[in-house]
């Protein structure tokens, strides 16, 4: 006969899994149990009537003999235990997501409730879990204890050799006095203090019970004068506590569904209550600006105003105002302090009820009694939150005193007690030591016709809680507090450091009153709450600007981050607007008890819980990613230029987009140390900020300032690149700017130059094909390398560059080469010439004298003589030849050489047209590059500016415009462009004490800085020191103001040339300023020929990159700051790179 029982237990468990039915397949379902078509009802309306079928044991004996195949008499014996049962035969996930209010409902097609969150776990879509402050998503491993524990119940009952009603309700009341007991075991709760707990459905519903005791208090203190109550409800954190708590709070329904499956109407009085006899009074932590404003003593003014009124004078009831103390809100505030309870309590005695809610239970466990409990004060918990409960879960610890009021009203036969709880809990939620209540409840508070019902799915859930707490309750304390202070904080420097400008965390102290810091684990609240910006609509300011999120777009994005696509999904806890006014919402990344367990039950195992720790830090940065990803690219379609190879392409759009438009106008000053101090103060971390706590010895500090790195700034570049354009737009002429690239051959900074219109000058084949790469023009790309192969010169005619041709033998190889090509070359040909106007201060920069390598030389001072004949032969005898060019020099060549250079070469093309005519020959005049940096101070002088001024001096104006009328004008700038946005920061490692001289070792020196090493002199490059600790420009030493020795800033290579600077100039804002280990060391004016010109000397490998732009975040409070976007452009060099390099 159990054989029979179990194979029919098995048979409608099977056919009770609802949520995984299509709808069709539901409304048969229906049919078949209920024996009525209905083919309009919707999913969800089938799914509840069908659960409420069971539920109210309305199947009739044909049905489930129908319902099990039986041919033959279905057994007396076997249908009744079958009734008997069916309360206990469903699936688990089917438990789990009933038994509570509508946000457990599963949409039959995403698989998921109201807040995003399933009771089937996500095998096959991973889910990284930082919404506990909401709820969770169920895991394998906890769907499989609820399983269990679902199983145990109904293979008890099996093994029984009688089943009935009676014998279902102790099997399961026994079960649910065990889950009371262990949770009183997890709170510390002694059976000597005698403090009662009641399980309910949620925090939510938790409300009732507080209600339910200010109802009995008020009708106690009336004495009988009225037969009414009269209570104040007090929910001091409107918006930032549940939901339903205030509808809750006020005697109302929360939800259209009741956890018995009760249809009801949100906001409908609980039954059996006078809805009059309770008055809501809802007060805000923050003001209209969303700004955290305790109005404490608000509070205690509006107590007194409703208690006075409300004295029982009259005939009237003694008013009881319940007064909430939130331990914990959504964004983490604590609030009221202990001493305004204590002044609320002192005041008024009994007609004051606090009321904790700790729902949250991110406080210390130990508080719930010793904080709250002890002190008279009823404690509403959920495991469902912290501690990661499939939703929803709640209980209340109810003060012994209290519970002894309500039992003894109960007995009094009072009536205080609305009936319509009985909707909500049931007597086996109840512990064995409330008598009356448990009787209450079993009969429905006297409700016709009520029959009890059981709460399965509230059991299972807090089965899987339960584990939660024991495991979390058995770590040491101490570990815990050090475990939370310092995930909160690493948690921080990831958002700062990966996620700005687009997240930015509230900056609040959520336990700023009394103690309240004293409550939760470490002093700190584990709720990260922050805002998110995304791009808004231009509007021609100077930067670009970034609008805050509001609620409706923070949903949506919460959404967006939980539906498993490509990634991970992400669960957060929901949004949370904090303002109406501005609509201030902030999304939250909330710590998990189960992340505390998986970490510190391997705290024990130094590799087990450095991989722990790896992992979450791995999963907060999926977060974080994930976000930002979706608020760069917020309202843009992400656009790929065709032409660029797949992996650069990506690279490049995701740098494009997480950096802004291309570089154009707005005027920023060079780069200089303040603004170096301000991007790594937002994005880095001091280097031994993290030192000397017990997880940060264990796994090195996060995210600190590189040991060496170059930083690009795009807004200072974009001003150097509308300088030249508007400096050049005066001329007249058809200008092509075309960036060297042996300057800064960097791809992201090419990919910008290119997008703002830019053409790219190569020096060889590879810089050829770096231009090409990058998505620049063939057409736009300048090929002037001296020493060109026949390979070389092949692959620039089929790609179409346009070649400048260094001597008259490498156009002899071009004119071969043309004549080979299978079909006409695109590209353009030049001659470089040399117009011998003598060298600068640099002879090595020097390109125009008589002992050059660079180009045909010639003299200007007739058209007749020999090098200018020969020179106009060759463009007779070529008529491939369209171009002219020169290049004089750069660093230390004056503006009036390089104006005539340019003067000479254009002279230069006149002849040729007027020898190779009567069409205008040269179409490209090509005058090159090499204005001079400044590297004294933070002027730019010269300026493109003066450059065009003198060219128009020394060329004469109406000439100029006249050499260059049906002609395009090239230009071939590099290090002008790039040279002061750019700076390296590398750290102090050492200080070497000498007579007179403190030398700092650094991580950066001739291997990045390698003309400053050989060069001193000619490029002196200037230095800042940043405090280790600060980050902020290092202030003065007092002892180091009476000395008068060098500081020395030196490399680490091993030559005692690597010197950055012999003799720091400690002048003005760096008087009496001394290095010390750990300081950042910032090269200024560093942009150009860094990278380009690194040694491999030693094998150090180079360096990462990061450019970064300024944006206005514009805040939903008012106001707006200045933010900087930071991205690796380039990631550092590995180890295995730098000896792949040597073979």
């Amino acid at each position: 006969f159990k054989t029979t029982r179990q194979n029919a237990v098995k048979v409608i468990s099977s056919q009770a899994r609802l949520h995984t039915l299509s709808t069709i397949e539901l409304r048969h379902a229906f049919h078949s149990w209920s024996g009525k078509r209905q083919e309009k009802l919707e999913a969800a309306e089938i799914k509840l009537h069908v659960e409420r079928a069971f539920i109210d044991k309305n199947v009739s004996r044909e049905a489930l003999k129908h319902f099990l195949g039986y041919n033959s008499d279905f057994p007396e014996n076997l249908f009744n235990e079958l009734l008997s049962l069916l309360p206990l035969i469903k699936s688990t996930e089917t438990f789990l997501s009933i038994g509570g209010d509508d946000r457990l409902t599963i949409s039959c097609e995403t698989k998921m409730n109201k807040y995003l969150s399933s009771t089937i776990p996500r095998a096959n879509s991973p889910t990284v879990r930082r919404g506990s402050c909401t709820c969770s998503t169920i895991t394998l491993e906890d769907y499989k204890l609820a399983d269990a524990a679902r199983k145990a119940l109904l293979d008890g009952l099996l093994a029984k050799t009688v089943i009935n009603n009676e014998v279902v309700y102790i099997e399961f009341d026994a079960a649910n006095q065990e889950v009371i007991g262990r949770l009183k075991r997890v709170l510390d709760i002694q059976e000597s203090q005698d403090h009662e707990l009641v399980l309910f459905p949620s925090g939510s519903d938790a409300e009732f019970l507080p209600l339910v005791c200010a109802l009995v208090r008020s009708q106690s203190l009336s004495k009988g004068t009225s037969p009414a109550a009269k209570v104040f409800n007090f929910v001091v954190a409107a918006g930032e506590v549940g939901s339903g708590t205030p509808n809750a709070s006020w005697g109302r329904h929360f939800s259209n569904l009741a956890p018995r499956g009760d249809l009801q109407t949100v906001g409908g009085v609980l039954e059996g209550l006078d809805g009059t006899c309770v008055e809501l009074i809802q007060l805000k932590p923050r003001d209209a600006n969303g700004s955290v404003a305790f109005a404490e003593e608000t509070l205690v003014e509006r107590v007194r105003e409703v208690l006075t009124r409300s004295s029982g004078s009259d005939g009237e009831a003694v008013g009881v105002a319940v007064v909430h103390v939130v331990c914990g809100s959504k964004t983490g505030l604590v609030y009221p302090s202990a001493a305004v309870t204590a002044r609320l309590q002192s005041e008024w005695g009994p007609r004051v009820l606090l009321v904790a809610d700790c729902c949250q239970l991110r406080c210390r466990l130990s508080a719930v009694r010793t904080a709250y409990a002890d002190q008279g004060m009823l404690c509403l918990l959920t495991a469902s939150k912290f501690f990661a409960a499939p939703p929803f879960c709640g209980a209340v610890v109810l003060p012994r005193e209290l519970a002894l009021e309500l039992e003894g009203h109960l007995a009094a036969g009072g009536g205080a007690v609305p009936c319509g709880l009985a909707r909500y809990i049931t007597r086996f939620e109840v512990p064995h030591t409330m008598p009356q209540l448990r009787r209450f409840l079993q009969c429905g508070g006297g409700q016709k016709d009520f029959e009890e019902w059981l709460n399965v799915g509230l059991h299972l859930r807090w089965q899987v809680g339960l584990r939660g707490l024991e495991e979390y309750h058995k770590l040491p304390a101490p570990l815990v507090e050090q475990f939370t202070r310092c995930w909160v904080a690493r948690l921080q420097r990831l958002v700062a450091r990966y996620g700005s400008p687009w997240m930015q965390v509230l900056q609040e102290e959520p336990c700023d009153l009394g103690e309240g810091s004293e409550k939760m684990p470490g002093g700190v609240c584990s709720i990260v709450s922050f805002c998110v910006f995304v791009p808004a609509e231009a509007d021609g300011q100077e930067w670009p600007r970034l609008r805050q999120l509001g609620f409706d777009d923070m949903k949506e994005l919460h959404r967006l981050l939980a539906v498993p696509l490509v990634n991970r999904a992400v669960m957060l806890g929901q949004p949370v607007k904090l303002s109406d006014s501005n609509g201030l919402t902030v999304l939250r990344i909330a710590l998990g008890a189960d992340m505390v367990v998986e970490a510190l039950g391997a705290f024990g195992n130094a590799r087990k819980f450095a991989a722990a720790m790896d992992k979450m830090d791995s999963d907060d940065m999926i977060v974080i990613a994930s976000i930002t990803r979706f608020a760069r690219n917020w309202g843009r379609p992400r656009q790929f230029a065709s032409a660029l190879p797949p992996s650069l392409e990506m690279k490049l759009a995701r740098l494009d987009a997480e950096l802004g438009p291309p570089l154009t106008g707005a005027f920023c000053e060079p780069l200089t140390p303040e603004v170096v101090s301000e991007v790594l103060r937002q994005h880095f971390s001091p280097w031994e900020e993290t030192a000397g706590t017990t997880f940060d010895r264990i796994l090195p500090a996060l995210h600190t300032v590189p040991e060496v790195c170059v930083l690009y700034d795009l807004d200072a570049l974009a001003a150097s690149v509308a300088s030249l354009k508007s400096a050049f737009a005066v001329l007249g002429a058809d200008c092509l700017h075309c960036f060297a690239i042996k300057s800064c051959p960097l791809a992201f900074v090419l990919h910008s130059m290119v997008r703002a219109g830019f053409g790219l000058e190569a020096a060889s084949l590879n810089e050829v094909k770096q231009a090409l790469r990058c998505g620049c023009a063939p057409h736009k790309v300048v090929f002037d390398s001296p020493c060109k192969s026949r390979a070389d010169i092949d692959f620039a005619l089929r790609a179409g560059v346009h070649i400048n041709a260094n001597t008259v033998a490498e156009v002899d190889k071009i004119r071969a080469a043309l004549a080979l090509l299978p079909e006409p070359s695109s590209s353009t040909v030049g001659l470089r010439v040399n117009p011998l106007v003598g060298p600068g201060d640099i002879a090595a920069l020097s390109t125009a004298t008589s002992t050059s390598k660079f180009g045909v030389p010639f003299l200007s001072d007739s058209a007749s003589s020999s090098s200018v004949q020969a020179i106009l032969g060759v463009f007779e005898e070529h008529a491939f030849l369209t171009s002219i060019m020169c290049h004089v020099g750069s660093q230390g060549m004056s503006l009036e050489a390089m104006a005539e250079g340019a003067r000479r070469v254009l002279w230069l093309a006149d002849l040729v047209d007027h020898r190779c005519g009567p069409e205008k020959r040269i179409r490209t005049v090509d005058i090159g590059g090499g204005l001079a940096v400044n590297y004294k101070d933070n002027r730019i002088t010269p300026s493109f500016a003066e450059y065009a001024q003198t060219l128009q001096r020394v060329c004469g104006e109406d000439s100029l415009k006249s050499a260059v009328s049906g002609r395009q004008l090239i230009t071939e700038f590099g290090k002008a462009l790039v040279a002061k946005s750019g700076a390296v920061a590398t750290r102090v490692e050492d200080v070497l004490e000498q007579e007179q001289r403190r030398t700092a070792i650094c991580h950066a020196g001739a291997d990045l800085l390698l003309r400053t090493a050989y060069c001193p002199t000619q490029f002196p490059l200037r230095v800042a020191l940043l405090d280790r600790q600060t980050l902020s420009s290092k202030p003065s030493d007092p002892a180091g103001k009476d000395r008068d020795g060098q500081v020395c800033f030196v490399g680490p290579l091993c030559f005692s040339g690597d010197v950055i600077t012999a003799d720091w100039d400690r002048s003005g804002q760096w008087a009496g300023v001394v290095p010390a280990a750990g300081d950042v060391c910032v090269v200024l004016d560093s942009g150009a020929n860094t990278l380009s010109l690194f040694s491999r000397h030693c094998s150090r490998a180079s360096p990462a990159v990061f450019a970064f732009r300024r944006v206005r975040r514009v805040h939903a409070r008012g106001g707006e700051d200045l933010a900087y976007v930071l991205c690796c452009i380039r990631e550092e060099e590995t180890a295995d790179e730098v000896l792949a390099f040597w073979g």
